[in-house]
């Protein structure tokens, strides 16, 4: 998972973005791990991740991964 993240803002986010959709959605994957991807989300901080999260927050159920993308939302300026 590190190594993947690590291609954050070194790739071209549509890149990244199929398999952090599908990582973010699979409640197999520890909730953890999900949180800390958002958590690096957000930290990029760019148009591109804000609109992926408010895409996100639109097809996750109610959860911590969920309120986290919630939260970062805001932070992110457009």
């Amino acid at each position: 998972m590190d190594r993947f993240l690590g291609y954050l803002g070194r790739l071209p986010f549509t890149l990244v973005t199929p398999a952090l959709n599908e990582m973010l959605q699979r409640t197999e994957l520890a909730e953890r791990i999900r949180l800390g991807i958002v958590h690096r989300l957000s930290e990029l901080a760019t148009p591109e991740v804000r609109a992926f999260l408010e895409q996100l927050v639109g097809a996750l159920p109610e959860s911590a991964v969920r309120r986290a993308a919630q939260e970062a939302i805001p932070r992110i300026g457009q």
